[in-house]
């Protein structure tokens, strides 16, 4: 009988600090500074070494993201005082890739801040599974491709929380759902820092993100900070579709992101067209990703009687379309030479071979010609001067065939009948 559940026991004084699983596999971490990988059904594959203490590990499908200290922790000048020390720890985070023998994916620092502690780490829920992780003090950050891999505030617990006993645990984030639904962390509210009970069942509590924008003045700064999440939920889109670009519904998915986050960049347009800024309005209108929105901001440059920003944005539409017809061009004329390549002969078909038998060789060698191709059937025939041929060849007279059936013999001729006989077949004839 199949037994289910699995059991290792670990080498004296060696215990493990965290566990996390995958698609079929399962990994740990240990106080050794060990990473063990298995099979699911519990057969070793590898142990390696981690470059500092374990923190904690977690998997997704065939990754695997470990965080391990990479320096001891620290006290640093924080806050007004001079005196006010807090502690800071350096964590660092590897993502393997489990299925090709563990090649690294992304590395790189945590920014966990000064006095706070690393209290989750995942994968956000969208299609790029990027990282992210939260903090003791109520922040969650998530990686994105810009400035190199740098990791982008997208929640403060802070701006949401209703009482100062509140806390959120993070369960799982998820940057396009919040640009759908206006909701893209899922936690649970609990009264302390402890965590939720497990029982009962802990219920999940949909919360917007929020991003910590600069107030310009005049505004309340909601529209910055949905224009601020659209733009990294639009980064985390974009670079998926980069590395799946053969796949369809990554591409519609960051065409979408796209559209709602030019929504919000065309109400950041408007409100700057109303405060009489237009050098404001041209900026963010060099932002906006599709054509469509760009001809939505004209509209709106001419209604509001702006003929200045609405002949930029004319000239950054004009830029577009040519930019787009320069990519449609360089795409056909890629397919058009690889379809080429595709259909050029191989090059054993392009000289004959020099093991061919004589005679079945190319009709068109120029090396040996057609004149010997009947020679070359028969290797015991008589072979003609080379004078003859060579006259044969540039004069291009060749008689035609007989139309008499007879064989032509020594002394006929082929226009003459069988019973007279030329005079050069007889030369004791009387000339």
């Amino acid at each position: 009988a199949h037994l289910p559940e699995w059991r290792v026991t670990l080498p004296k004084g060696e215990r493990a600090v965290a566990v996390a699983c995958g698609k079929d596999w399962v990994a740990v971490v240990t106080s050794e500074r060990l990473l063990r990988t298995f099979t699911q059904a519990g057969a070793q594959k590898h142990i390696v070494q981690i470059a500092g203490t374990p923190v904690t590990c977690v998997g997704k499908g065939d990754s695997l993201l470990v965080a391990h200290h990479a320096t001891p922790p620290v006290f640093v000048a924080a806050g007004a005082k001079k005196d006010a020390l807090k502690l800071e720890q350096k964590i660092h985070f590897v993502q393997y890739d489990v299925s090709a023998n563990g090649a690294v994916l992304a590395q790189g620092a945590l920014p966990v801040a000064p006095g706070a502690t690393l209290t989750w780490l995942g994968f956000v829920e969208d299609a790029c599974s990027a990282v992210a992780f939260g903090s003791s003090d109520g922040a969650v950050s998530v990686r994105t491709p810009d400035f190199g891999g740098a990791f982008a505030p997208v929640f403060r617990s802070a701006d949401t929380k209703t009482q100062d006993s509140e806390h959120h645990w993070v369960v799982a984030v998820s940057v396009a759902d919040d640009v759908r639904s206006g909701a893209g962390l899922y936690c649970v509210v609990c009264r302390s820092g402890a965590g939720p009970n497990v029982h009962p069942k802990p219920v999940l509590t949909p919360m917007p993100l929020s991003t910590p924008v600069a107030l310009p003045e005049g505004s309340s700064g909601d529209l910055e900070d949905v224009a601020g999440k659209a733009r990294v939920a639009v980064a985390l889109a974009s670079c998926w579709a980069e590395r799946n670009a053969s796949d369809g519904p990554a591409r519609d998915a960051a065409r979408q992101v796209q559209a709602e986050c030019d929504k919000a960049s065309l109400r950041l347009f408007h409100a700057s067209c109303k405060a009489e800024r237009p050098a404001r309005a041209a900026d963010i209108a060099k932002g906006l990703h599709l054509t469509a929105s760009m001809h939505g901001a004209l509209k709106l440059a001419n209604a509001l009687q702006q003929p200045a920003l609405a002949q930029r944005v004319t000239s950054l539409i004009e830029d577009a379309m040519a930019a787009a017809a320069a990519a449609e061009h360089s795409a056909k004329m890629h397919a058009h030479t690889k379809y080429q390549s595709q259909m050029e002969p191989s090059s054993y078909y392009d000289a004959p071979s020099a093991l061919e038998t004589p005679g079945q060789g190319p009709a068109g060698d120029s090396a040996r010609g057609s004149v010997f191709a009947d020679d070359d059937a028969n290797p015991f025939a008589r072979r003609a001067s080379v004078g003859a041929v060579a006259q044969k060849n540039e004069n291009d007279l060749v008689d035609p065939a007989p139309s008499n059936p007879l064989k032509s013999k020594a002394g006929y001729e082929a226009n003459v009948g069988p019973g007279k006989k030329s005079r050069a077949a007889n030369p004791f004839a009387r000339k």
